[in-house]
Order: C-alpha cells, then sequence, then structure tokens
C-alpha cells in the first residue's frame, strides 16, 4: 500500500481540499487502497466532522425526508419514519453486507462504491484499467449485467440506490465552495468508462452531502426483495424495489420499479412498473407485471439465470404489498 497522510476534517465540505479522499466508513476505501487500485497522498477522515444535518436523517418541511451522508445503513435500517414511509428503503439497508459493516457504512459512501468485478478487482488488465477487452464477457460474468452491457459489463454493488431509484431521490452534492447542487439519483451514479471506474458524478472538490426522498402525494408502499449466494456479506444476485402509489379505492396511481445487480446502475423496469398504473394489485397483476421487468434484458450465457430471478422477486415484492395497510404511508 502506498504510504499516505491522515486528517481529521473539520468538516464533510472541506474533505477533498488538496486532492484529499474523504474517509468515513473506509469499507470499500481501504480496500482500493490495499489492492492499488486507489492512490490517494491524503485520507480527510469525515467520520467524527462536527456537521449535525450530515449526520441526521430530517423531516423536510415540504414532506419528504432527507439524509445525511454522514447517517450510517444501521441507523437507516431502524430509523422509524424511514422504516414508515420508505419500507423499501430501510430493508435495502438491512440487507446491505453485516451488522458490523452496517455501523460503520454511510449513505454517502456507499453510493460511492466502486464496482466488484473480480477480474477489475484483481488487477487484470480490462476496459476500465485502459485493456482493450474485458475478461468477463468470455470469462465468469455470473455476477455481472444482463440490460444494456456497455465497455463494462459490472453491475453497481449497492442495495440502497436500488430503493432509492424506486423512490425517485435525489443526490445532494456540496461542492468546495459550500454550495449545493442536486441531482436525480440515476443521473448521479452513471456506467463505468474506460480509464474511469468511478460511478459517482462528482466534480473536482465535491462531497455527496445529504439523499432527499420525496414525500408521496398519495399512499405510498414499498417493498425490497434481494437474493444473495449465503445470508450475510453476500452482494445481490439479483435485487428488486417496488414502489406504489394508490388512491383511495386502492387503484395504483403510479409505480415505480427498481432492479438491482443486473446493469451498470439501479435498472428502471419502466415497462413493469406501467402494468401497474390505474389497475388495482391482485396477484395476476403482479404476475402480469414482473414478466416484463425483464423486458429487453440480453443476458451472457452464465448470468441467464438472472432473468427468472429477477422475475420472481419482483413478483414476491409486490406480492407483499397486496394485504391493506390502513391510513398514510
Amino acid at each position: 500500500m502506498k504510504p499516505f497522510a491522515y486528517r481529521r476534517s473539520m468538516a464533510l465540505g472541506g474533505a477533498r481540499e488538496g486532492g484529499a479522499r474523504p474517509l468515513a466508513g473506509g469499507t470499500d476505501l481501504l480496500p482500493l487502497l490495499k489492492q492499488g487500485l486507489v492512490a490517494a497522498d491524503t485520507l480527510a477522515d469525515v467520520a467524527s466532522a462536527p456537521d449535525p444535518r450530515a449526520r441526521s436523517v430530517e423531516r423536510l418541511a415540504g414532506g419528504g425526508l432527507r439524509l445525511g451522508a454522514l447517517v450510517t445503513l444501521a441507523e437507516v435500517a431502524r430509523h422509524p419514519e424511514v422504516r414508515r414511509e420508505c419500507a423499501a428503503l430501510a430493508e435495502a439497508a438491512a440487507a446491505s453486507a453485516t451488522p458490523q459493516i452496517r455501523n460503520v457504512a454511510t449513505v454517502g459512501g456507499n453510493l460511492c462504491q466502486w464496482n466488484r468485478c473480480w477480474y477489475f478487482r484483481s488487477g487484470v488488465a480490462c476496459r476500465v484499467t485502459g485493456g482493450d477487452d474485458c475478461p468477463a464477457r468470455v470469462g465468469d460474468h455470473r455476477h455481472h449485467a444482463i440490460f444494456e452491457p456497455g465497455a463494462c459489463i459490472a453491475v453497481h454493488p449497492s442495495d440502497p440506490a436500488v430503493a432509492l431509484a424506486a423512490l425517485g431521490a435525489r443526490v445532494e452534492v456540496q461542492g468546495p465552495d459550500g454550495s449545493v447542487r442536486t441531482t436525480a439519483i440515476q443521473s448521479f451514479l452513471r456506467p463505468v468508462e474506460p480509464g474511469s471506474p468511478e460511478q459517482a458524478a462528482l466534480g473536482p472538490g465535491e462531497v455527496v452531502w445529504a439523499v432527499v426522498v420525496p414525500g408521496p402525494t398519495q399512499r405510498r408502499r414499498s417493498a425490497y426483495e434481494k437474493a444473495m449466494d449465503r445470508r450475510a456479506w453476500a452482494f445481490a444476485l439479483v435485487s428488486a424495489a417496488v414502489v406504489v402509489r394508490e388512491e383511495a379505492d386502492g387503484t395504483v396511481a403510479d409505480a415505480s420499479i427498481a432492479l438491482g445487480a443486473v446493469a451498470a446502475v439501479p435498472w428502471r423496469a419502466e415497462a413493469a412498473a406501467a402494468v401497474l398504473r390505474g389497475r388495482k394489485l391482485t396477484a395476476e397483476l403482479a404476475q402480469e407485471a414482473a414478466a416484463r421487468a425483464v423486458d429487453g434484458a440480453t443476458p451472457l450465457p452464465g448470468n441467464a439465470y438472472k432473468v427468472p430471478l429477477a422475475i420472481g422477486l419482483v413478483r414476491a415484492a409486490l406480492a407483499r404489498l397486496l394485504e391493506p395497510v390502513p391510513g398514510p404511508a
């Protein structure tokens, strides 16, 4: 590992001064340093930065919740308002990694983590590292993308990002001058490009400041399902977040469905969501919508199992919403 300087940052917004890299939970950054994939002259420890808004979940005046970048996944998973209004997000946070990691991993860091392709992480030459080919295409691609594979077919590993995509969340990004810009999470996360493994759309000196989940305009219910090859410390084989907003009579006014571990970024299954709109949710409708969740999938030989798995997870998540829940959610 290349030697680096360490400093405690007095504020999250100044963590990137002088080209430093912010260090919060460190659950991805430290392995990247050890693997030689990241070189940092300075790490700015923001875990103890005295930024109250960066460490809290707030109720917004116009409705919705704001999650500071330094809120841990464990705090998201157990927060009563997140559980009540954004169940899919709480469930996604609870399904991430292990209890030990959830206690230190942060909302901001989770969104900024790098892909987990074993070829890339092992230092094998690939399109991301400046090579000419993607070894996963002809090698072991069990965990790789089945939608819109580009130069890199690795998938984004975040569980919360999938739920946030379905919930229509936005990311607040703070610049070095203290200004804050807001962008949709679908724009904040971008596919990997040759020579550029970072998927978070951050400019020089910028850091994730918060994530904002809009409030529901109708009764909103959501659920998250994740399939893994073991029960703990495993990334998703496939995951699914479903969100429905209902009229008083139970008609689905709007719906959104996002899939994880199937594309470079959380995949919005628009055809599946369209099936639900204007209709009342039933087991038959859930099955119909789930079948459309994989429209456009182009799996490789080793990951074709993800197609029926995605269908099953969307159906299972929708099935959990079949029982009516009284009152606003």
